[in-house]
């Protein structure tokens, strides 16, 4: 394993730039924590996400009738069926406040865990180490990383 200093003082969107989807992650140690599945630039007016909570993206709407076809009964409007929830990233990483606003504003990617049981976590652009062929390496260990859906108050 090829070790890589951080770069100090230079500018982390650097190393997201060169980031791309189905890219290996490893860790400081050297360990495959996954895939890139996502990356989003940083957003430096992003001062704050409040206010940008989760909005549906959509809905499909069935005209009369049911949901399961059943015919409509007189004078019923139209059925909204489940909604389509987005699949990506759009409306910011799902992880709590204040990382969440640290990642939208400096800029992130999201790895799908290894295996099928693995934890999808965030990269915030500065713990980039480097972009070497199709491997982006970090300089912290992935328990250093947030984990997707983890760390909310129940």
């Amino acid at each position: 394993m090829v070790s890589m200093q951080p770069m100090r003082g230079s500018n982390p969107e650097r190393w997201l730039e060169q980031v791309r989807e189905g890219m290996k992650v490893v860790d400081a140690s050297g360990e495959d924590i996954g895939r890139v599945d996502y990356v989003q630039m940083g957003d430096p007016e992003a001062v704050t996400t409040q206010g940008e909570g989760f909005t549906m993206r959509g809905a499909i709407v069935a005209g009369p009738g049911s949901a399961t076809g059943a015919p409509a009964a007189s004078g019923s409007g139209p059925v909204i069926a489940a909604p389509i929830w987005p699949m990506d990233d759009s409306t910011g990483p799902d992880v709590p406040e204040p990382i969440r606003a640290r990642l939208i504003h400096d800029g992130y990617f999201r790895v799908d865990g290894p295996f099928l049981f693995g934890k999808d976590r965030y990269v915030q652009a500065d713990v980039i180490a480097g972009v070497r062929g199709d491997t982006v390496m970090l300089r912290v260990n992935k328990d250093a990383l947030p984990v997707k859906g983890e760390g909310f108050e129940e």
